[in-house]
């Protein structure tokens, strides 16, 4: 059956996640994926996934974005102070996903990736040789980014939408015990 007629699309995506091994965290996936769908409106839904080192915060965000196509996200570690606004990649209607909010060096870096999420754009006139130049990126872009600070920098926090990972010793468990089920396989 298509995608399109079944009565919980969700529900499926619950399932396949499952699948692909993750365990638990069923509302974060669907609210990531949720989120990423958002990229083709004109004020994407980003998302910051909290939780403590070694939690499955970048485990989750991976395993939702094996179900979106290559051109709907742009992944990175990270990336210098001025990087975003000479990205050299399109950024329009994708998710960037900075695997560590850490990642993210500069302060002007963060100005320039707010407006990029709040503004759907940057306008960035450089110096060349003795005249200037108008860089322009286009958006709309929606942001995912992992971190291990409960809060962000206020105005970042205030652009997205945070999703804390579960870290609880039954949770542990589960993961624990579906690794060792993956290695008797």
């Amino acid at each position: 059956a298509s995608l399109a007629t079944l009565d919980d699309i969700l529900a499926e995506f619950d399932k396949a996640v499952r699948a692909a091994g993750l365990v638990g965290e069923r509302r974060n996936a669907r609210l990531l994926f949720l989120a990423i769908l958002t990229r083709m409106f004109d004020r994407p839904v980003s998302i910051a996934v909290k939780g403590t080192s070694s939690g499955g915060k970048n485990t989750l965000v991976n395993t939702v974005l094996k179900f979106c196509p290559p051109e709907a996200y742009c992944e990175l570690t990270g990336m210098s102070d001025k990087a975003i606004a000479y990205f050299s990649r399109p950024l329009k209607n994708r998710m960037l996903f900075i695997s560590e909010a850490a990642g993210l060096s500069g302060s002007s870096g963060q100005v320039f990736l707010r407006n990029l999420l709040s503004e759907g754009h940057i306008k960035y006139e450089v110096t060349v040789g003795k005249g200037t130049k108008l860089v322009e990126i286009e958006g709309p872009t929606g942001l995912i980014i992992t971190t291990t600070d409960i809060k962000l920098y206020h105005d970042d926090e205030t652009r997205m939408f945070s999703l804390e990972v579960t870290d609880t010793p039954e949770q542990n468990s589960k993961v624990f015990q579906n690794i060792a089920a993956e290695e008797e396989a």
